[in-house]
């Protein structure tokens, strides 16, 4: 059935599904977004008054920080006879989720965004929905039994798991989320939205800073006289690392209207003493300008 996403998405949950699409010559709707950055709820509730297959949405946004009402996508999604697929890699790093409340019918984070090795991750499915799915890969791992007429493919997970899978990753992934939970969710969230809510104040009260997120720890802005890149290059050598482009996310540029960004990312070993020193560098970039 028709898929139904958003100019918001990161180019990982736009494009296999942009992919799906044309090669079953279904169609695909991109929602735009409201005027905190977030996904436009209305033209969602509007595009799912016709049936659908997939509404797939990213449950934390990479570029702006806005964070999805998921309860309410899931209503309309099913309302709309489609499942709800969120990409979660935003808020796992936030500490463990609660997916089977959500609402979600499937998920997907990686390991990199919460701390843990890269070359991993987790897809989530409800299980209801995992017995309808179709094997993706063939290999050894996912044969119960095997004969010369055929096979007989093993329940649950196992059935998708093809070949040796990334067993180093999957454990740090694993010790990753460990950590995650001791700290707790509640203390990660608090500690990130207490210094994004500092940082948000700090950059918006300097001129020529133009901030492009809507709270928490994913501070997103450019600088008047300043490409990103320039700028992410001079705030490295001030010691502050920081994500400069598209960040995977060129429809959401588009409908934000501007070809590039700056973003800080904020985590849990993030300090205040950090935020006023990189508040300080900015501040004296803005103040020196570049002649972009």
């Amino acid at each position: 059935g028709r898929i139904v996403s958003s100019l918001l998405e990161h180019h990982s949950n736009l494009l296999p599904w942009r992919e799906r699409a044309v090669v079953r010559g279904q169609g695909m709707d991109l929602i735009g977004l409201d005027g905190r950055g977030g996904i436009d709820m209305s033209a969602l509730a509007r595009a799912l008054e016709r049936p659908a297959g997939c509404v797939a949405l990213s449950l934390r946004s990479n570029v702006t920080g806005a964070v999805l009402d998921c309860a309410r996508a899931a209503e309309l999604a099913h309302q709309a006879g489609a499942i709800l697929f969120v990409d979660a890699a935003q808020e796992a790093a936030r500490g463990p989720l609660d997916l089977a409340r959500s609402g979600a019918d499937a998920a997907a984070f990686s390991s990199h965004k919460m701390h843990g090795p890269t070359g991993s991750g987790v897809l989530w499915v409800r299980r209801e929905l995992m017995e309808r799915m179709a094997n993706g890969d063939t290999g050894g791992g996912m044969a119960l039994q095997v004969d010369r007429d055929g096979q007989t493919w093993r329940s649950g997970p196992a059935r998708f798991e093809a070949g040796t899978p990334h067993v180093a990753g999957i454990l740090g992934m694993a010790r990753a989320a460990d950590w995650l939970a001791c700290l707790g969710r509640g203390t990660i969230t608090a500690h990130e939205d207490a210094l994004g809510h500092w940082l948000h104040a700090a950059l918006g009260g300097i001129e020529g800073v133009q901030l492009h997120s809507s709270g928490g720890g994913i501070v997103s802005f450019t600088i008047d006289g300043w490409h990103p890149h320039d700028a992410a290059e001079a705030l490295d050598r001030a010691g502050f690392a920081l994500r400069a482009g598209t960040l995977c996310a060129q429809p959401c540029m588009a409908a934000l209207g501007v070809p590039a960004l700056l973003r800080a990312s904020l985590a849990v070993h993030t300090t205040p003493e950090e935020c006023v020193l990189f508040a300080d560098a900015v501040r004296a970039l803005a103040a020196e300008g570049s002649g972009w």
